[in-house]
């Protein structure tokens, strides 16, 4: 599935990619989880975080920050270096692992996330159960 959707992205001039990801090894409950560092390491080298977009999110939806919790997470880690392949001039990225929401916490992520995303790709890696990659333009 990862390179399916990552191949959709060949040649795109995308800055920013917002990657939802579903937690396989942390119980995470009401809230998306984002790493704590300024960045993301591959093989290919360091992918910057963007923080002020992550900080602007934080204002309008549970976010947490935590790097134990994404070093441990394949789902997130499989797509670095396939993102880093698809997009080689570089981009900044927004990588929030997903838990357990309730409808109240859903709707303030929904919200927020359609709020804030203008020319940046969603990635949402079998949250919907789907092979996805949506624009918002």
């Amino acid at each position: 599935m990862a390179w399916s959707v990552i191949r959709r992205l060949k040649s795109a001039r995308f800055k920013r990619i917002v990657l939802i990801a579903p937690s396989h090894r942390a119980w995470i409950e009401n809230r998306l989880v984002a790493p704590e560092a300024d960045s993301v390491s591959t093989p290919l080298g360091a992918i910057p975080i963007d923080k002020d977009w992550l900080y602007a999110l934080s204002l309008r939806a549970p976010v947490a920050r935590n790097d134990k919790v994404h070093l441990a997470e394949h789902s997130t880690q499989i797509e670095y270096p396939l993102l880093q392949l698809a997009l080689p001039d570089g981009f900044s990225i927004v990588p929030l692992i997903i838990g357990s929401l309730g409808s109240d916490q859903m709707g303030m992520c929904e919200r927020a996330l359609c709020n804030l995303i203008a020319d940046c790709i969603v990635l949402d890696c079998g949250v919907c159960g789907e092979d996805c990659a949506t624009k918002w333009k």
